[in-house]
């Protein structure tokens, strides 16, 4: 008897794009979002209990008072979710299940962020750069990707921005964003989003020819530029970055 090949893929990233898409032996429905826009996603606990310990303390929990015996996730009640918006939890469970950050965007990172802060991320932080007040100076999600807050011309161990204007602005915030990416074990080379944000527009060129400095021909990250009423401190550059921790090339 002879077998035929599969149609399925071989790459195993593909398969998990498949499995989370079709929710073939989905044990755990979740209900995201509020209202009308309300989404249901269908997903299995023992992948989401590798990569977030909050999914495993929760599943866990059911488990120990017997809340899945002899129940489907088809009968059983949706996790409801309604603090995180329903494609930033999809963009989650996408790179849960296989690293995939394609619908990843300057319009959802932060609603991304705000969703790994619910569902167990790793913040980081150092002595180096200027601490952050009411927020982590960088998250760490799923110990791969890591999104730095946004840095100013603040000089770590000072409260004022430094004097010289938007180019020194840029370099001192450039400077800050790269001690923290060295002690979250990235660099500047892994860097795959920059933002920008600058009081005055007409700082453009010294501000992106501070910043190209930073990087070489061949690691430019996606970039934004933008203009702001206003930056803290009443500063004149504001930049946040998306680097790549795990895996480095």
């Amino acid at each position: 008897m002879s077998l035929s090949s599969s149609s399925k893929s071989s790459n195993l990233a593909d398969r998990m794009k498949v499995l989370l898409s079709t929710g073939d032996g989905a044990d755990i429905h979740f209900l995201v979002g509020e209202n009308d826009g309300k989404k249901l996603f269908r997903a299995h606990k023992h992948i989401l209990k590798l990569v977030s310990n909050v999914f495993e303390a929760m599943f866990r929990y059911d488990d120990q008072n017997g809340k899945n015996e002899a129940h489907s996730a088809e009968q059983s009640k949706a996790v409801e979710i309604p603090d995180v918006e329903p494609q930033a939890f999809k963009v989650m469970l996408s790179f849960s299940y296989a690293d995939d950050l394609s619908e990843l965007s300057g319009d959802n990172a932060m609603a991304v962020l705000c969703a790994g802060e619910n569902f167990g991320r790793e913040t980081k932080g150092n002595e180096v750069a200027p601490p952050a007040t009411g927020h982590s100076q960088a998250v760490l999600l799923n110990n791969q990707t890591l999104y730095i807050s946004g840095q100013t011309g603040i000089a770590a161990g000072s409260t004022n921005v430094v004097p010289g204007g938007a180019r020194a602005e840029a370099k001192q915030a450039m400077t800050n964003i790269g001690e923290i990416l060295t002690y979250a074990g990235s660099s500047f080379k892994h860097v795959i989003n920059c933002n920008i944000m600058v009081a005055d527009m007409s700082d453009f060129q010294a501000v992106n020819e501070t910043i190209k400095n930073f990087f070489t021909e061949d690691t430019y990250p996606a970039r934004s530029f933008f203009q702001v009423v206003k930056l803290p401190k009443s500063a004149y550059v504001m930049i946040d970055v998306v680097a790549i921790v795990q895996g480095q090339s």
